[in-house]
């Protein structure tokens, strides 16, 4: 990728930046780009793709502090959610103490000690006219967050995780920048769909664009650690930055959970039972049928399906099931949707209990340590796509599969991220609505794979830190001086 050149105002700037022991901050070659296209003005659109965790969000930051203070600005970082939104502003919070340079261009009454540590402050003024604040084009009510943006505007925008606003949301942050002529708009986000920042992206004569590969040559991961990571859910789109492929997803974000042509290997690996059995049961209502799934460790059948619409008879033949292979109660799930929840109440009146399983469940957490305590947190939408997900990881990792056409439900289903970035699969009835039958061998198979739990995970600490304030005066006359040296 051929490198922009660095004004030398930026270089001088990117000096006066710290890490949270006092270090000085080192900017990788990407960085040093958002950085300087930030602090420059130039060019006034970028769009930037990397690998997550690279630092995009801390070099905004870095950016947003240096020229919202030296060329006394308005500056608005908008985040696709509460969450994403409060990241780069974190980091503002942050750095915007690393130097007198920055913080003697703070106004009001609030101590710098007290402002320090208001994590959740949503906006900064300074004493010269500039300011940072911080939206969220998250809101449960559509037409409330359009409105929200309608009350907004900024000459100067930082749009974290462009991907994941709905076109139209996207629109009326644009908008904001028709009050002024000279505005900047930089958009980041990770290649999860197709939808307006991939044309954007594709079509830009200016981007940013780091993968793994680049990542690992500048120094920002080591090899051991991409490595790791390739084993995880999304490595491509994460790490390897690539946008889905046009027959991957269709225009609403839509993709295949598992392809036909994984489905028919899973098939033609043949039985391999090993380990303990589970019994998974999509009960039927409406016009479903009833489906019984069994696997083992290695393989899954259909064991029975019918058109009864009898809680009783569902009763009976998880009682059956389990006494024919050998089942314990542990290990047998049932769908709890429609008369499902009933037929484990009266398999709780016969002394059986079996793992009730909502689709709208809450998923499993993961954790990682944050300042030495743990920070919980979860990739998917609900137990449904937790279940789903790990269904298509098991027949990744060489999960067999009876040669039966009911187990070709699997690819009927589809999954996309959701506004907050998360696994949300589709529902039944929205593939209904497109004329699949609703997948109940599928579920009865995925609902097994409920109880899954994934390792947990480290990170490092994310504690503020401030160097002490000093010397605001000679630091005012400083900052006017690197001030001037940056293009207006």
């Amino acid at each position: 990728m051929a490198r922009s050149e660095i004004h030398p105002a930026s270089t001088a700037l990117m000096k006066l930046f710290k890490r949270d022991n006092g270090d000085p901050f080192h900017f990788y070659e990407g960085q040093k780009e958002i950085f300087n296209a930030i602090c420059c003005k130039t060019p006034r659109r970028l769009y930037c793709v990397t690998p997550t965790q690279y630092g995009k969000s801390e070099s905004c930051a870095c950016g947003v502090v240096a020229r919202s203070t030296l060329k006394h600005e308005k500056w608005c970082i908008i985040g696709a959610t509460d969450r994403k939104a409060r990241v780069i502003m974190n980091y503002v919070l942050q750095h915007i103490f690393d130097n007198p340079i920055f913080f003697s261009e703070i106004s009001g009454s609030v101590s710098l000690e007290k402002l320090k540590q208001e994590k959740s402050k949503d906006r900064i003024t300074y004493r010269n006219g500039g300011e940072v604040f911080v939206l969220s084009a998250q809101a449960k009510n559509h037409k409330a967050m359009m409105d929200s943006l309608l009350s907004f505007g900024s000459p100067n925008i930082i749009l974290d995780e462009s991907p994941l606003l709905a076109d139209e949301i996207y629109a009326m942050v644009k908008r904001m920048l028709g009050g002024s002529k000279d505005n900047f708009l930089l958009e980041t986000g990770n290649p999860i769909n197709r939808n307006h920042f991939y044309k954007s992206f594709k079509s830009a004569k200016n981007k940013v664009f780091i993968d793994d590969k680049m990542a690992l040559a500048e120094g920002r991961f080591t090899k051991n650690y991409l490595d790791e990571m390739r084993k995880e859910m999304f490595y491509s789109i994460l790490y390897e930055c690539k946008f889905p492929v046009g027959n991957e997803i269709d225009a609403l974000g839509w993709r295949p959970l598992a392809s036909v042509e994984l489905i028919d290997l899973a098939k033609s690996r043949g039985k391999a039972e090993k380990g303990r059995k589970k019994l998974g049961c999509d009960p039927g209502h409406g016009g479903d049928a009833s489906s019984y799934v069994i696997r083992n460790d290695n393989y899954a059948w259909l064991k029975d399906k019918d058109q009864i619409k009898d809680l009783m008879v569902n009763v009976e033949k998880i009682q059956r099931f389990m006494h024919e292979e050998g089942i314990r109660q542990e290990d047998v799930y049932v769908d709890t949707l429609g008369i499902g929840e009933g037929v484990c109440d009266r398999l709780a009146e016969l002394k059986i209990y079996v793992n009730r399983v909502g689709a709208g469940d809450k998923p499993s957490q993961e954790w990682k340590l944050v300042n030495g305590k743990r920070q919980y947190y979860t990739k998917y939408e609900n137990k449904k796509a937790e279940m789903y997900w790990n269904l298509k990881d098991w027949l990744e990792a060489g999960g067999s599969l009876e040669n039966n056409p009911a187990f070709d439900e699997i690819s009927d289903n589809k999954w996309k991220f959701n506004s907050t970035g998360k696994v949300q699969m589709k529902s039944k009835q929205l593939l209904k609505i497109e004329g699949i039958d609703s997948p109940n061998t599928a579920e009865a198979l995925a609902i097994t794979f409920s109880d899954y739990q994934k390792p947990a995970g480290e990170t490092g600490s994310d504690d503020f830190w401030y160097a002490g304030a000093g010397a605001v005066s000679t630091a005012s006359n400083l900052a006017t001086e690197l001030g001037d040296l940056l293009p207006d």
